[in-house]
């Protein structure tokens, strides 16, 4: 048992890294976002898939109350998926 774990365990701290990287970009790609248009971002990351760009255009001009959602979120080191409808939109 002692030795699964000690192999199991730089696997864990892998993941742990990984999702600290994209949770790290995740989070500069939204600042960015929130002090320029959808056109400069897309032109700073190039690599992101832009296939909703509508989507995301309404989102950054809160037109989404009524749509539906899916958010991806980490709970415990595991993605857990939550499917919703917006009631309402706060913009901080």
């Amino acid at each position: 048992m002692k030795q699964a774990e000690l192999r199991a365990e730089p696997i864990r701290r892998e993941k742990a890294k990984e999702h600290a990287r994209d949770t790290k970009e995740r989070k500069k790609v939204e600042k960015r976002l929130k002090v320029s248009d959808l056109e400069t971002v897309q032109s700073e990351y190039p690599n992101l898939d832009y296939f909703k760009s509508d989507e995301i255009q309404d989102i950054l001009n809160g037109r989404i109350v009524g749509k539906k959602a899916c958010h991806a979120w980490s709970e415990d080191g595991k993605l857990v998926v939550y499917n919703a409808r917006v009631e309402k939109l706060r913009i901080a």
